[in-house]
């Protein structure tokens, strides 16, 4: 129990702001997961570690080294919402906690700065799904991109309070680091994990998600 309690603390002690050194490891995480995070170009991170944007970039940090980054904002036009726009954990330490730790320290950020939601969008084939479900966010809908190669895009958001806005259903207007317009957007209020089952492939299915 003691190593369980030294290991949460440990956790929670090495996660950071993003600084402008930290830009050749995010950008090198990018490239590996390019098919699951999509690509954003080096000049709109360095953008972000300059802070000439509202986009932050965390680090999680395991013996000082960075082992996962997650990049998040507030958005403009969906009401008191911050945005998770890319996520990712080093392979060999995937399951060991370290997206739960950034994904808390943004929740007690976006709280106390008075958001109200999180949302993210996640293509339907990905595992990362298991991942949003397990922190209780909840899939609103998804929409079909435009390229015929291109994956369902499914919504997630996620309460920072007990009490749901009236705007959490509602279809986000934009998407994308460019807020392209979402002109497709199929809303599903009562999607549970076990009807995301028809958007991800079974194939991807495991016995134990934790």
């Amino acid at each position: 129990m003691m190593l369980i309690l030294i290991w949460g603390c440990f956790l929670y002690h090495f996660i950071r702001p993003a600084n402008s050194r930290d830009l050749a490891y995010v950008l090198h995480l990018q490239s590996i997961f390019a098919k699951q995070l999509g690509f954003l170009p080096r000049s709109a991170f360095v953008r972000v570690l300059d802070y000439r944007t509202t986009a932050r970039i965390l680090i999680a940090e395991v013996n000082s080294f960075p082992v996962a980054y997650l990049l998040y904002r507030p958005l403009s036009l969906v009401p008191s919402t911050v945005s998770i726009v890319q996520a990712a954990v080093e392979f060999d330490l995937q399951r060991s906690h370290h997206g739960f730790a950034l994904l808390d320290r943004v929740s007690s950020e976006a709280y106390f700065c008075g958001f109200a939601q999180l949302q993210c969008w996640c293509a339907s084939h990905l595992l990362a799904n298991y991942f949003w479900s397990a922190l209780d966010f909840v899939a609103i809908g998804y929409r079909d991109p435009r390229s015929i190669r291109a994956h369902r895009l499914i919504c997630w958001r996620r309460l920072l309070d007990v009490s749901r806005p009236q705007y959490f259903n509602l279809p986000p207007p934009v998407a994308g680091w460019r807020g392209r317009r979402v002109d497709n957007f199929e809303s599903l209020p009562a999607l549970d994990f076990q009807e995301l089952q028809t958007f991800v492939p079974r194939s991807f299915f495991l016995p134990n998600r934790n």
